[in-house]
C-alpha cells in the first residue's frame, strides 16, 4: 500500500478508536497489503456490523412495543 493510501485509511478513523480500521492499520505488512484488499475487508466488516445493528434494533424495538 502506498503512503497516501495508508493516510486515507487513517483519515477514516482520526481518533484511532475504530477497532475494524485499527486492525488493518496495525498489520506489520501494511506496506505490502494491496489497498483493494484492505478496502474489501473494511466494506465486508462494515456490512456485517450494519446487519448486526439492524437486527439488534429490530429486536429492541419489538421488545419496547410489547411492553406498551
Amino acid at each position: 500500500m502506498k503512503k497516501e493510501q495508508i493516510e486515507f485509511l487513517k483519515s477514516l478513523d482520526p481518533d484511532g478508536i475504530d477497532g475494524t480500521i485499527q486492525s488493518v492499520l496495525m498489520r506489520e505488512d501494511l506496506d505490502q497489503c494491496p489497498f483493494e484488499n484492505a478496502l474489501m475487508f473494511l466494506l465486508k466488516q462494515t456490512m456485517a456490523e450494519k446487519s448486526f445493528l439492524i437486527k439488534q434494533n429490530i429486536e429492541l424495538s419489538n421488545g419496547l412495543f410489547k411492553e406498551k
